[in-house]
């Protein structure tokens, strides 16, 4: 702060101040301040002086350390006489009544510009005591390389600078730091204590050279790499001028210190070298691709060739395990297939220089996938390890392409990249993009979605098939069908329109047997163009039983049997007759059917179960009685069905109902004559055939008695109708005689007659010749009783007898009435034949009648016509 008491001036005056002083104040970095040049207060740069204020002040926050310096100049001066003023300075250490001695900057300096070893430098240092007292006995000490070489003591006057002198020979050569150390021991109580040391670095020469790298080891870490290059420094060491050289003197293996044959180059090999010039050389080796593993040294020397110093340095090659993937596989652009998965082997390759296992990796397109099959436990995946391949060796890696479930256009193209990572360190990653086509693909699946079964060999089956679109061309289908013999199509087969962009199509077949079909292959073909693609399978026909039956016999009830059903070419009423046929079946199935019986109206009867089937025949037998009440010449029939296992057969025949002319006779009333010799008895005629009967009543007696009818002696009745009659009898003789009833004509009448036994209790007058005759009666009583016996036997056989008959012959087959031809519908008078199918009767041999192919009523063919 600069004041002062100015002079009076005048009041007429411009300015008040009359004279005018300046307050400059200059810092250790020589900035110039005025006073009253401020800035927010503080004092600035760059202003203007102040000449209208006697009051001038100088203010600086956070002081540079160093001499300030501060001046009053007498800028104005009017007074007559001289200005006194006053200067106050306030500030950190400004009053601090301390030493301060303290380096001067750059002050330490040297005889020679580039010391040279042994040769003695001397140098000299100044210091300066910014103090506001005297520094005394103040301690220099002199360090090199930290080491202290010398010291001495000095005082130095505040404000003052003293000059120190000191001695150095170098030892070595190189970059030495020189220093000097105000107050080592701190000692000295000072205003500042850092500003004690002064440091100067310098460099130290010797005779010779040196080779230096700018890096000491260099690896090779890809196969491709075959050289190697190290930029190279030869530098002469001292100031003076020499002729130096480098020289590369080998490779070696530092695994076994083998020398290798490598090539090595350098850019240049002699120099001349101004002192501590230098030299740039580039060093190259040259060696194989992936070159073994291992430490590899070379040998250089640089030569200082003037003074004959050689200076030597090994650089280093490190040859790290190389890894050199590479694939090869049989494509430029992989045909993939865009429905089906596609399968590709590659062959992987390890060009490194050693044993090396790759991670592999695959990346589909978009929509696919891919994956490793046999590179792990889970095919499939998109990752997998090669394992160690020996170095130069080869494995085959297989790989998998999955189409999108939306298949893609012919020719569209897709990359699979394929990425290997060396299991080295460091690692290396080699991306390989696998190009791949969509092929162009015409085919089909076809699919059975219903089911064949097992149809029966006359069933109609529905086949419905799906058609899938496996390709991803347009198609036009031509479809055909080859089905076993037996089946035909049903359905119109047209062709079939299928665009790429269709997944499938349905299709409906019918087929249809027909009654023969059989089991065989069947087969669906679509074909396009010279393609075709089937679908195939097995009908099983269901194998039915294939019964047959044959007449075997016809069986009546007194045991006449017949080899046809028609029999004598009649059947008798009013008796069982058995028919039987054999039943075989000719397939290898067994049948178990049940049976069932149709008769015509009237006619009674069964037929009889007959078990199970197989390889065996087994009589079918039917038991048939035709009642007296059917009409002579009336073709019933009956038939039965064997049925099961979806199966029946049929079976049957007619029958020609004969006449039946037969009675039964019933005797009631007296069968003894009491002594009045005469009586009466009821004879009732029941006829028991089938035709109406009209006969004489005859009466036959023995000798010893008379019979006569009373009334009418004609017996007419219808079948089953009876007719009585009453007999009034008179004896002549005593003892046993015999009535004998008899109808005229009826040779054709089955028990036309019938005898009784009367006995007679009277007593009459015989003469001789009634003696004789007695002899004769006796005789034949005897003879009339044989007859009894044998007529008892019969009836004991025959219960509707219930006397003793006579059976007459049975009326030949011109005299019962004639049956109807099935051809002309007239009645048969003659040979006649029959069908052993229904029974139907036709003429054998008519000139009037047309012989039939086959029979009229069931079909059956003429030629198996029998005789009836």
């Amino acid at each position: 702060m600069l004041a002062w008491s100015d002079y009076r001036g005048s009041r007429f005056a411009s300015k008040a101040l009359v004279n005018d002083l300046d307050l400059e104040v200059e810092s250790p970095d020589g900035t110039i301040y005025l006073g009253n040049d401020f800035a927010n207060g503080r004092s600035t740069t760059g202003g203007t002086k102040d000449d209208i204020n006697n009051l001038e002040v100088v203010l600086i926050d956070m002081a540079m350390k160093g001499i300030w310096t501060v001046r009053v100049k007498d800028a104005y001066h009017a007074g007559s006489g001289s200005q006194p003023f006053a200067i106050a300075v306030s500030g950190q250490g400004v009053n601090d009544l301390r030493p301060d001695p303290q380096i001067v900057p750059n002050s330490m300096q040297l005889n020679v510009t580039i010391p040279q070893v042994g040769d003695q430098v001397r140098l000299t240092t100044d210091v300066f005591n910014a103090g506001n007292i005297k520094a005394e006995s103040v301690e220099l000490a002199f360090f090199v390389d930290g080491t202290e070489l010398d010291r001495k003591t000095i005082d130095i006057n505040p404000g003052a600078s003293r000059q120190s002198t000191w001695y150095w020979t170098p030892q070595q050569s190189g970059m030495s730091t020189l220093e000097l150390v105000i107050d080592p021991d701190d000692t000295i109580d000072e205003i500042q204590e850092n500003n004690n040391v002064l440091s100067k670095i310098v460099d130290v020469t010797a005779p010779g050279v040196k080779v230096t790298s700018d890096v000491a080891e260099r690896q090779v870490q890809y196969a491709e790499q075959t050289t190697t290059t190290w930029n190279l420094t030869l530098e002469n060491t001292a100031l003076l001028e020499t002729n130096a050289s480098i020289d590369a003197l080998g490779v070696y293996s530092e695994a076994d210190g083998t020398e290798v044959s490598w090539y090595l180059g350098m850019t240049a090999s002699n120099f001349t070298l101004q002192g501590k010039g230098t030299a740039e050389v580039s060093l190259t080796i040259v060696y194989p691709e992936a070159p073994q593993p291992g430490l590899y040294r070379i040998d250089v020397v640089g030569i200082d060739v003037d003074n004959g110093i050689a200076y030597p340095l090994s650089l280093y090659l490190d040859v790290l395990e190389i890894p050199e993937f590479r694939i090869e596989y049989d494509y430029t652009v992989v045909p993939v297939h865009p429905i089906d998965s596609t399968n590709l082997t590659i062959r992987v390759y390890n060009d490194g220089n050693t044993e090396i296992g790759y991670d592999l990796f695959l990346q589909a397109p978009s929509g696919w996938s891919a994956g490793f099959t046999d590179l792990s436990n889970d095919p499939g995946a998109t990752s997998g390890s090669t394992g160690l391949i020996a170095k130069g060796g080869q494995m085959d890696v297989s790989m998998q392409f999955i189409p999108p479930q939306v298949s893609t256009a012919a020719g569209a193209q897709r990359l699979v990249t394929l990425t290997a990572i060396s299991q080295t360190e460091p690692s290396q990653t080699w991306e390989v993009d696998i190009p791949i086509e969509i092929m162009e693909v015409r085919e089909v699946e076809v699919l059975l979605e219903s089911t064949i079964g097992t149809p029966r060999s006359d069933a109609l089956v529905n086949l419905l098939f799906t058609i899938e679109n496996r390709g991803n061309v347009d198609m036009t289908l031509t479809p055909s069908l080859s089905l076993p013999t037996g089946w035909s199509l049903q359905t119109s087969l047209q062709p079939i329109e299928m665009a790429w962009t269709e997944q499938s199509k349905n299709i409906l077949l019918s087929i249809q047997g027909n009654g023969n079909a059989l089991s065989g292959p069947i087969q669906l073909n679509l074909d396009v163009g010279a393609q075709r693609f089937s679908w195939a399978s097995e009908i099983n026909v269901l194998e039915l039983p294939q019964p047959s039956v044959t007449f075997s016999q016809l069986q009546f009830e007194d045991g006449q049997t017949f080899d046809h059903p028609f029999g004598p070419g009649s059947h008798p009423a009013g008796q069982e007759m058995t028919f039987t046929w054999l039943l075989v079946n000719e397939a290898e199935v067994p049948w178990n059917p049940s049976i069932t019986t149709s008769l015509s109206q009237g006619v009674f009867g069964e037929c009889f179960e007959v078990g199970t089937v197989s390889d065996n025949v087994v009589p079918v037998v039917c038991s048939i009685i035709l009642p007296l009440t059917l009409e002579v010449a009336s073709q019933p029939s009956f038939s039965f069905t064997l049925s099961g296992d979806d199966v029946s057969l049929t079976e049957g025949t007619s029958m020609l109902v004969a006449e039946q002319r037969s009675v039964e006779w019933e005797v009631t009333g007296l069968s003894n004559l009491d002594e009045t010799g005469s009586g009466t008895l009821q004879v009732r005629v029941l006829n028991a055939g089938n035709t109406a009967l009209s006969h004489q009543l005859i009466l036959e007696t023995s000798s010893g008695i008379d019979a006569a009818i009373v009334g009418d002696d004609i017996v007419n009745a219808v079948a089953g109708d009876s007719q009585q009659f009453t007999i009034k009898l008179t004896g002549k003789t005593t003892g046993s005689q015999q009535l004998t009833f008899m109808l005229s004509g009826v040779q054709d009448v089955e028990s036309s007659s019938t005898t009784v036994n009367v006995e007679i209790s009277a007593s009459f007058e015989e003469s001789a010749s009634g003696s004789g005759t007695a002899v004769y009666i006796g005789a034949g009583i005897a003879l009339l009783g044989g007859v009894l016996a044998v007529l008892y036997v019969l009836r004991l056989r025959n219960p509707r007898l219930s006397q003793t008959t006579t059976t007459s012959p049975p009326r030949s087959l011109a005299q019962q009435a004639a049956p109807t031809c099935w051809s002309c519908r007239t009645p048969i008078i003659g040979p006649m034949q029959g069908c052993p199918g229904c029974g139907a009767r036709y003429h054998a041999d008519s000139p009037t009648c047309k012989m039939v192919e086959k029979c009229s009523n069931c079909g059956t063919s003429s030629e198996q016509f029998v005789s009836a």
